[in-house]
Order: C-alpha cells, then structure tokens, then sequence
C-alpha cells in the first residue's frame, strides 16, 4: 500500500521543490498537487516544470492533480494535467 498526501497542507503558500522535500522527507511516496492559483499555477510552465523536476529529483510520484474550487473558471481552463513521456499535457475533459 502506498502512503499518498495532498499539497493542501500547504495551500496557503506557492508550491515549490521545499515542500515536496518535507513531503518526501515524512515517508510519502507520491502526492496529490491541489491546485488553486496562489499555490500552484497550472498555466505556468516554469512553476510546472520546477515542480516535476523536483518530483522527478525526490522520486516522488504525482500521483493527481485536484481541481481548483472556481468551477466557472475550471470549465474554460481545465487544469486535469497528467504527466506524460517527461512533460505536461492538458487532458481534454468536459464538466457537467
């Protein structure tokens, strides 16, 4: 069984590679990235791309990503990303 946590712990904050380390520093081996845009920025490459290196560097799995509580705006910019041959890509969904 894997041991799996949520980046909300942190959501008061701007994610980065230090949170993933105190992460993977209290034995979880993958996590869920919550995702409101003070804390992680899905459109922002450099903010995604920092934080899947440090994923990468910690070997901690990125296990999902939490929609953000704007419902209205996750509609028009789904944040659903999913981690694909080293990158990010945005999967094409549709809120009902």
């Amino acid at each position: 069984m894997e041991l799996l946590t949520s980046t909300y712990m942190f959501w008061q904050e701007k994610l980065s590679p230090l949170h993933l380390s105190r992460i993977k520093n209290s034995s979880f081996s993958a996590l869920e990235i919550f995702c409101i845009k003070e804390h992680f920025d899905w459109q922002d490459n450099r903010q995604r791309g920092e934080i899947k290196k440090a994923a990468d560097d910690l070997g901690i799995e990125i296990h999902s990503i939490h929609a953000p509580y704007n419902l209205r705006k996750a509609a028009t910019i789904s944040p659903a990303w999913r981690i694909k041959n080293g990158g990010w890509h945005r999967k094409k969904s549709k809120l009902r």
